[in-house]
C-alpha cells in the first residue's frame, strides 16, 4: 500500500504541475520517476499475488490435512478407527473450512481498515488550512514604459508606447508575423 501511495502522490503532483512540467521540458525525467515508481508497485503486487495463491492453497488444504492428522493420532495410539468416527471427524473439519478459508480475506480486510482509520484520524487531526485570498492588485501588474517594438520583417511597423499617455500607437500588417523586442 505505501508503493501505491506513493505513485498515487507522484502522479498527482505530475498532473497538478503538468503546465510547469512541459515548461520546463521535464517530461522524461517525470516519465521516468513514474516508470520507476509504477515497477517497484508491480514487483511489490506480484509478491503480494505469489504469496497470497501460497497462503489459499494452504488454507484450502488445511481440512484435509487436520483430518488425516487427527485420524492418524486416533490409529497411532492403537485405537480401532471405526466409520463412525471417521465421519464424525470429516463432519466436524468440514464445519471448520468456511471459516479457514475466509480467514486470510478477513485479516487483509483488518489490515485495510486500520490503514483507513489511521489516515482518517490523520486528516482530522490534521491542523485547519487557511484560505489564500487572491489579493488585490491597485494597479496595473505588468507596466512597460517608453519601449520600442519591431518586427523583423518590417521597420516601418513600428509601435511606440507612451508612459505620459499610458497608451500604444502604431501599425500592424496582418500578413507579418514573427514579433521581436
Amino acid at each position: 500500500l505505501a508503493l501505491r501511495d506513493e505513485r498515487s502522490k507522484l502522479m498527482r503532483e505530475l498532473v497538478s504541475g503538468i503546465k510547469v512540467i512541459k515548461l520546463h521540458a521535464w517530461e522524461l525525467a517525470f516519465g521516468s520517476r513514474v516508470g520507476s515508481s509504477r515497477r517497484a508497485e508491480v514487483a511489490a503486487m506480484k509478491i503480494v499475488a505469489w504469496l497470497r495463491a501460497v497462503l489459499a492453497a494452504l488454507f484450502t488444504c488445511t481440512p484435509t490435512l487436520v483430518a488425516v492428522a487427527m485420524l492418524g493420532a486416533h490409529v497411532l495410539q492403537g485405537r480401532m478407527l471405526s466409520l463412525k468416527t471417521a465421519m464424525t471427524v470429516l463432519s466436524a473439519v468440514n464445519l471448520l473450512r468456511s471459516p479457514i478459508v475466509f480467514l486470510p480475506l478477513v485479516l487483509q480486510s483488518v489490515q485495510e481498515a486500520s490503514l483507513s482509520l489511521g489516515r482518517l484520524a490523520r486528516f482530522l487531526a490534521a491542523e485547519e488550512a487557511s484560505p489564500i485570498s487572491p489579493g488585490n492588485l491597485p494597479t496595473v501588474g505588468i507596466a512597460i514604459d517608453d519601449a520600442d517594438f519591431a518586427w523583423a520583417a518590417a521597420t516601418e511597423h513600428t509601435l511606440h508606447t507612451d508612459a505620459a499617455a499610458n497608451s500604444l500607437a502604431g501599425s500592424i500588417d496582418e500578413d507579418e508575423a514573427g514579433f521581436v523586442l
